[in-house]
């Protein structure tokens, strides 16, 4: 499940609509003092009002305590002056509640409670809530699992502008989560989070563009949202980014920027990357050629589950090269690769069986399956609750 989308601290902007909706001088003074950074002042403004009553004082207060950035952060603190917001109609205290709920920040998690507040935020038009709610519907979290309802909140949210409801349902749409795919659609609401910086949308965006899908392909567009995407860290950007630098595909041909995407991708274990970086090692381009390098990166990615990886280390064990000689391990390795319907893989295997015994078929089998199961075995702690 996505992250929950958090109201945060009032921008200026944000202030300003504060403002024009009629907050009392008190939360006014607090706001200001906040802006200078006078926290202590602008604690004590809102507590005086929300002592009064004022929901606008009593979220404020929650948000001050649940960001922690004048100190350390008090969930208790938070989800005492959210719930005094949110019993009096205050739609962002209402979805920050609901997010301190489905958390468990204060006590065990009660997603059952969160989808309560967040349809009554939802209800009322709040977009952040619109989101949150549509992804639980859309995964059956606390409340029914209905696809179609969680396009339409996702839908009511992106077109008010919230930016993660945008993104979110560029995905549904790109992979048909429960709705028809409309892969035009889904650039549209991409493009639309991508200019409001949300980089999962810039790099979805640059690859649609990079191959023409739901837009006409334009790779010199694609290489510009696929950098912001990468500055900001998305893995997949890095190397999407340096196969272009190392093909010259929208971008200028250059093996120095090739090695240095793939390689910030790489070191942080994107399998792609060490597949490629491992391919730049053993032939020497860019990179010094060293093919134990080489083959510990096929195995990084291999173990990841990179079909061609898999075939690359195989060879790699068949020869001897960069890794001692062990038609087993390569026997192994080819059998994984076909099992993700490799059909090179699959040639490679039924040539190297008929050079080995039947208890050596029978031993390399034994140890796919096992990693096959050992594999099976991490996804499902992952996937574990808690997790």
């Amino acid at each position: 499940m996505a992250l929950p989308h958090r109201t945060l601290f009032p921008t200026l902007a944000g202030t300003l609509v504060l403002l024009t909706a009629g907050c009392t001088t008190q939360v006014q003074n607090g706001l200001t003092a906040y802006g200078l950074g006078d926290c202590d002042t602008a604690r004590a403004a809102w507590t005086d009002a929300a002592v009064e009553g004022d929901a606008a004082a009593c979220y404020l207060l929650g948000l001050y305590h649940d960001e922690g950035r004048c100190g350390p952060a008090d969930p208790r603190e938070s989800e005492h002056w959210y719930r005094l917001a949110a019993d009096q109609g205050h739609l962002a205290a209402q979805n920050n509640l609901g997010i301190l709920l489905l958390e468990g920040r204060t006590r065990p998690a009660d997603p059952a409670a969160a989808a309560g507040w967040f349809t009554a935020a939802a209800a009322a038009g709040h977009a952040p809530a619109q989101t949150n709610l549509g992804v639980l519907h859309l995964f059956g979290d606390a409340v029914a699992r209905d696809p179609e309802r969680a396009a339409r909140l996702l839908d009511s949210a992106a077109r008010a502008g919230d930016p993660k409801a945008q993104t979110i349902l560029g995905t549904v749409l790109e992979g048909g989560f429960g709705v028809p795919p409309s892969f035009r659609d889904a650039v549209r609401w991409h493009r639309e989070a991508a200019a409001r910086g949300i980089a999962s949308s810039q790099h979805s965006l640059g690859l649609a563009l990079l191959t023409g899908r739901g837009v006409d392909a334009d790779p010199e567009e694609a290489a510009i949202w696929l950098t912001r995407a990468a500055e900001r860290g998305v893995l997949a950007a890095q190397t999407t980014l340096g196969l272009m630098h190392l093909h010259g595909r929208g971008v200028s041909e250059d093996a120095g920027l090739a090695v240095a995407w793939l390689r910030r991708a790489a070191t942080q274990h994107e399998p792609i990357a060490q597949h490629h970086m491992g391919l730049l090692h053993l032939r020497g381009h860019g990179v010094p050629k060293d093919e134990i390098v080489a083959a510990r990166l096929f195995h990084a990615a291999a173990d990841r589950g990179v079909a061609e990886a898999q075939l690359q280390l195989a060879q790699l064990y068949e020869r001897g090269i960069g890794v001692p000689e062990d038609r087993i391990a390569a026997y192994a390795w080819l059998t994984l690769a076909q099992s993700q319907g490799h059909a090179k893989a699959a040639a490679e295997r039924f040539r190297l069986g008929d050079w080995m015994t039947y208890g050596e078929r029978i031993a390399a089998e034994t140890r796919a399956t096992d990693w096959l199961a050992a594999r099976q075995s991490r996804r499902e702690l992952l996937a574990a609750p808690g997790r």
